[in-house]
């Protein structure tokens, strides 16, 4: 059987001189018996990042150099270190390949500040100057030098078996603007150090919606269904690489599909229901029917559901400017 392939890009000394690759890089794919294709942006050319996208099994992006700010829209501060543009276009040209195939992708460091950035987020150019904190560790210091907080029950917290851990520290940039499509599930006080894609487009892949027993014991309309599923998926998919953003996709999820949860409603309809009728002023038996559902959807999937909700609970705006049901302006 062939060995699922993991793409990585390789640090650099000075970012020009001989690549290397940290030890535990190399080991935590041998581990997982993967094969590494190590994707070296001096060389690499560029037409060719199609054809990568199609035989990767998931892509590593390592740390290295800063982000150029242009891409997300700014000029260099007087702090900021270098950058290499070569890497950055190849980094986001193959991100973008690889988001709409869903392929895993992890970044390290840098790597996750060229996903955020990739994605239409932006960066903290030097951490110290805005958060007033060193995250840049000496040869001298501990192993691991500073706490990170996880999001209680975020898939990264389940991944780490604990919602706070002590991590090693070599950035000086951060994410500031999380881009659309991710979410924030790791904080060292203000600074953001994890970031999570939730699963919303896992609705997409095949066998993943639930049908009435009544339509599985007919061959017919089984069919019928099935193949509604594959066209929607394969207009979705087209969607997603014309650049419709991964966290609308939920809106493409026909009834039946599943969303790391089952649901019977579609993704535009449980929004509404969730932001409309768990208002204290909307009709009181499906009021707490809808509160009893967010409740459950937060705790499940934290990442997807936690900002969801009436406009006075998640923004502390009421719709009619009032407030006047008496529920608190912001989540307690």
């Amino acid at each position: 059987m062939k060995k699922p392939v993991i793409g990585i890009t390789p640090y650099r000394k000075s970012e020009t001189g001989e690549r290397y690759m940290p030890e535990g890089y190399v080991k935590g794919i041998e581990a997982i018996d993967c094969e590494m294709r190590v994707i070296d942006y001096m060389t690499f050319d560029l037409e060719k990042l199609p054809a990568l996208a199609e035989e990767l099994d998931g892509m590593i992006f390592s740390g290295g150099p800063d982000v150029d700010p242009v891409r997300y829209g700014e000029t260099d501060w007087p702090e900021a270190g270098s950058h290499v543009p070569q890497r950055d276009e190849l980094e986001i040209r193959l991100l973008k390949l690889l988001l709409p195939k869903n392929t895993p992708v992890l970044g390290i460091c840098r790597g996750l500040q060229i996903i955020n950035a990739g994605m239409g987020g932006t960066l903290v150019q030097h951490v110290p100057k805005v958060y007033g904190c060193v995250h840049q560790q000496e040869e001298n210091d501990p192993p691991f030098v500073h706490e990170v907080t996880l999001t209680p029950g975020s898939r990264t917290a389940k991944i780490f078996g604990t919602e706070k851990l002590m991590t090693n520290s070599y950035h000086h940039q951060s994410a500031r603007d999380v881009a659309p499509g991710l979410v924030a599930v790791g904080k060292a006080g203000e600074v953001i150090e994890a970031l999570l894609a939730p699963e919303v487009s896992r609705a997409l892949e095949p066998g993943n919606y639930v049908l009435p027993e009544t339509i599985q014991a007919d061959p017919a309309l089984r069919a019928l269904y099935e193949d509604a599923f594959r066209q929607q998926a394969a207009l979705a998919r087209e969607l997603l690489a014309a650049g419709l953003p991964v966290e609308e996709a939920g809106y493409l999820a026909l009834a039946g599909q599943v969303i790391d949860l089952m649901l019977e409603m579609n993704g535009r309809e449980l929004l509404h229901f969730l932001k409309l009728r768990t208002c204290s002023r909307a009709q009181w038996e499906i009021r707490a029917l809808a509160e009893e559902m967010l409740a459950h959807l937060q705790k499940a999937c934290p990442e997807i559901f936690r900002d969801f909700g009436p406009s006075c609970l998640v923004e502390g705006r009421c719709p009619e400017g009032r407030l006047s049901c008496g529920k608190p302006r912001t989540r307690q």
